[in-house]
């Protein structure tokens, strides 16, 4: 993970690219096809770098984040934000938001928040249903995610 670096973020995902061509989803990255995947009709792209270009202000605000990670491997993106210590017991965890997308089908949409200790590299994920979300990327998921982030993110 590295140290928190809100313009870093935003311009390792402005290198990032997903589109549709007809019944083929083009994942990109510095202008170079990382993956490609054919879908049906019903699939529809959740554009994770405008989400988090539109939505991260918000997440800062419920999160003081400290640390990131942000993943772009072939069709998968993945970000965790980390943020303020609790301790439980003699173990010292982190919280953490956490966003799974995949533009390949090989991943449901996800947000999660839970706990993360580096220490022992454990991740307890919450499940609790109003901070819990993850779907299928089939028409209508953007209206759900844009739902969900009401929900969740203006909720202190």
């Amino acid at each position: 993970m590295k140290p928190y670096n809100k313009v870093e973020l935003l311009d390792k995902l402005e290198r990032l690219s997903i589109e549709r061509s007809g019944d083929t989803i083009i994942t990109k990255f510095n202008d170079r096809v990382i993956k490609t995947a054919s879908v049906t009709q019903v699939y529809e792209i959740f554009d994770i770098k405008t989400y988090i270009k539109n939505k991260l202000d918000l997440i800062e605000n419920s999160f003081n984040i400290h640390e990131y990670e942000l993943s772009i491997k072939g069709g998968v993106q993945f970000l965790k934000l980390v943020s303020d210590s609790v301790e439980i017991g003699d173990m010292v965890f982190k919280k953490a938001f956490y966003i799974t997308n995949s533009s390949d089908k090989s991943r449901k949409l996800s947000f999660n928040v839970g706990l993360y200790s580096d220490r022992k590299n454990i991740h307890y994920i919450n499940s609790y249903k109003e901070l819990d979300f993850s779907k299928r990327h089939l028409r209508g998921i953007n209206k759900k995610v844009d739902v969900f982030s009401i929900s969740f993110l203006l909720k202190k």
